[in-house]
């Protein structure tokens, strides 16, 4: 083989081992959906009630929506789609059930995440903290098909009426969280995330070398801290662990519910 051969052969090595570890990595991090069929899902951007000026509703909701896309039987439309229909309804953010139901009508989507910064905090370590709200759309098809199949059954198991449901305007699931990255449970859930992305567990992945001004010799230095945008993804990733956990606890429940006489 010739030197030119072999480094073709080498070439075309590092590239098929760069695609399969990518591809383990996204299969890594890819959650188990709760539903059985499609869904199509939108994220409203964030309102800011942390009192920093720093937060940006827009970009926490993108990152939500980035992670929610590659979970499976979950179709995603841009966020800049929901900030264009709320605009179209004079709404500056959703704050209300009634604000959901409007946006839900418009957009013509399966269900619709809501949420509010609670708390914003960028310096190192940072800290984030998300309220998130979950409405379905009682009018899609999937959730129709749902309320078919349950109705069927359970009248030709048993012949009862429907029980009494909560109100089609109420959040379905709501979430909260504080993550502070200077805790150890955060600190462990960032090392795995980290790892499963490919990424350097020691400095947990999340951090990146920013040039500072020394205070005592004014002499450029170096400070390893933690990039906001990237702690943003990593809790983009955390909520969307927990929102489908939460649905699945929900399904669960309402499955249970309707399988009772």
């Amino acid at each position: 083989m010739t030197s030119k051969q072999v480094m073709l052969t080498a070439a075309v090595v590092v590239m098929v081992s760069g695609l399969l570890s990518g591809c383990m990595q996204q299969a890594a991090l890819t959650l188990d959906s709760p539903y059985p069929t499609r869904r199509v899902f939108a994220v409203a951007p964030f309102a800011n009630e942390s009192g920093s000026l720093f937060a940006d509703g827009v970009t926490i909701a993108d990152h939500l929506a980035r992670q929610l896309e590659v979970v499976s039987n979950i179709d995603v439309i841009p966020v800049s789609r929901s900030l264009g229909a709320m605009e179209s309804l004079s709404l500056d953010r959703v704050i209300s059930p009634t604000d959901a139901k409007r946006l839900l009508k418009v957009l013509g989507v399966d269900a619709l995440v809501t949420g509010a910064i609670s708390d914003y905090d960028p310096y190192d370590p940072p800290k984030l903290g998300l309220i998130l709200e979950l409405y379905v759309n009682p009018h899609s098809g999937a959730q129709r098909m749902a309320a078919n199949l349950r109705q069927l059954t359970r009248t030709a198991s048993w012949s009862v009426k429907s029980k009494p449901s909560a109100p089609k305007t109420q959040a379905v699931t709501v979430i909260s969280a504080y993550l502070d990255a200077a805790s150890t449970p955060v600190r462990h859930a960032m090392q795995r995330y980290t790892y499963r992305r490919g990424g350097d567990v020691e400095d947990d992945g999340l951090r990146r070398w920013i040039p500072v001004q020394s205070q005592i010799d004014r002499t450029a230095g170096h400070l390893q801290r933690i990039s906001m945008d990237l702690y943003s993804e990593f809790v983009g990733y955390e909520m969307t662990r927990r929102l489908l956990a939460a649905e699945t606890s929900r399904l669960s429940a309402n499955a249970v519910a309707d399988a009772v006489p």
